[in-house]
């Protein structure tokens, strides 16, 4: 799964596109990080990022990465499937629970880092 993340660690950025600051939703640095994210990675880690280090792109990338491996193997665990891109990336997008969402919103995000993962997974 580590490497499916280091691959996905670039689908994100592509998937969110904006790579500016959402202040009215609190989503900052290229990746769209918001408050309720970094408590939760402090939490699984016992870390103590704070919400301006989404701004750093290597900081960013360490708490996504615990993350998804967090909630990856979480999602192994309770459904007894392998995580796919697809299921990480809604996990990101969408939260722990992300892989079960069916809005259109959502499904259009889920196909987009389906089509970037493969398009750079086959380099």
């Amino acid at each position: 799964m580590n490497h499916m993340i280091m691959i996905m660690l670039k689908v994100l950025i592509l998937c969110e596109n904006s790579h500016t600051d959402n202040i009215s939703e609190q989503a900052i640095g290229q990746y769209q990080i918001r408050p309720i994210f970094v408590q939760d990675v402090n939490r699984i880690a016992g870390t103590s990022y704070r919400h301006k280090d989404a701004r750093d792109e290597r900081l960013a990338q360490a708490m996504i990465f615990t993350y998804l491996r967090h909630y990856g193997k979480a999602y192994e665990r309770n459904t007894g499937k392998k995580a796919t891109p697809t299921v990480l990336a809604m996990i990101f997008n969408r939260g722990p629970q992300g892989y079960r969402a069916t809005g259109p919103i959502a499904l259009r995000y889920a196909r987009n880092a389906e089509k970037y993962f493969f398009q750079l997974s086959s380099k």
